[in-house]
């Protein structure tokens, strides 16, 4: 048996999994709790606390001296519950993606136990082990800003626990996630400094890495390499994800005087979009940031949409394949822009 699942909640979602697949029917009859007591090996106490919850859960009917039977009825009008981890909701993208993932999944008859990591790898595995104590038949993860790896989310991938990471991939693990295509997007703002001509290109990115940062990065790169222009990296800068790094950023964007600059985040580029238009810096930047020129606009509704598909299909055990998806994304025109265009 699984080690960190608690030994009458595994049972109980064997149970589950055989009703929800047919081979249990309404009016079938359940093991009693000393039928159980043999076949899993465990206690009285905890073959009682699984029948219990399942009646609670409204899977099975128990009947004093006759015994425990699948109620089919129920299980028809039952909303599963899974978890759902965020980091922050401290953007509009956070608050956005929320709303239509409780829309998407209250359509599929999921609710969700929702929390916070707050950027931080041991809350997240502390609401992931909370979760699963709570009973919960499925998890979404948003990763930390800085997370490549967490051995508590591979288990539960090698257990085959439904989850789908969002807005991050781990590389090489084989999770199902669902982020945008953050290459495509680094090569559409670089593109468009090519296009444009700029003569001095700065790019600010973050210390922290994830698999978006790295993806826009590499996008950025391809593109000028793929027009054979030369990279100077000694114009390429990486500060804390913090607001203290905005005078290291203003610093050398005077020590450099580039006429554009990208930042790999929104707010990277909400510290220092008053700077860049006091002094005529075009600023390209991703997720609508303030006082941007343009700005790669996720498509936060299709990736909530294909995040909720994914984990119903897990639950419904309609596929085993760990699956990637890359969300397009789109170039558009950002406030100055804007603000510009109708002067």
């Amino acid at each position: 048996m699984k080690k960190n699942i608690p030994l009458y909640k595994q049972i109980e979602q064997s149970f589950i999994q055989q009703i929800e697949h047919g081979q249990l029917k309404r009016g079938d009859r359940i093991p009693s709790e000393t039928e159980i007591v043999s076949q899993f090996h465990v206690s009285q106490i905890t073959a009682k606390s699984a029948l219990n919850n399942l009646a609670e859960k409204g899977y099975v009917r128990r009947v004093r001296g006759k015994g425990t039977f699948v109620d089919f009825e129920n299980i028809e009008k039952k909303e599963r519950i899974i978890g759902l981890i965020f980091t922050t909701m401290k953007t509009d993208i956070d608050r956005k993606l929320l709303s239509h993932l409780e829309a998407f999944a209250r359509k599929e008859k999921l609710r969700f136990f929702f929390g916070l990591s707050r950027e931080s790898i041991d809350e997240e595995n502390d609401l992931i082990h909370y979760f699963i104590e709570c009973g919960v038949e499925g998890l979404i993860i948003f990763p930390t800003e800085s997370e490549n790896y967490n051995e508590d989310i591979l288990r539960l991938h090698l257990e085959k626990f439904p989850l789908v990471l969002i807005d991050r991939y781990f590389n090489k693990l084989g999770i199902t996630s669902v982020t945008s295509d953050n290459f495509s997007a680094g090569y559409k703002l670089a593109d468009l400094v090519i296009q444009k001509q700029f003569k001095k290109f700065v790019f600010i990115t973050t210390i922290e890495e994830n698999s978006a940062t790295i993806d826009r990065t590499k996008g950025i790169e391809h593109a000028f390499v793929t027009n054979q222009i030369p990279i100077d990296k000694n114009l390429w800068l990486s500060v804390p994800s913090t607001i203290e790094s905005n005078r290291t950023i203003i610093d050398f964007l005077e020590e450099h005087q580039p006429d554009v600059v990208i930042t790999v985040n929104a707010h990277l580029s909400n510290l220092i979009h008053e700077y860049t238009a006091a002094n005529d810096i075009f600023q390209l930047s991703f997720d609508k940031p303030s006082g941007c020129n343009f700005y790669i606009e996720q498509d936060v509704e299709e990736i909530a949409r294909l995040v909720v598909h994914n984990l119903k299909r897990l639950l419904d055990k309609k596929t085993c394949d760990p699956v990637i998806t890359f969300v397009p994304t789109m170039l558009s025109a950002g406030s100055r822009t804007l603000k510009e265009n109708t002067e």
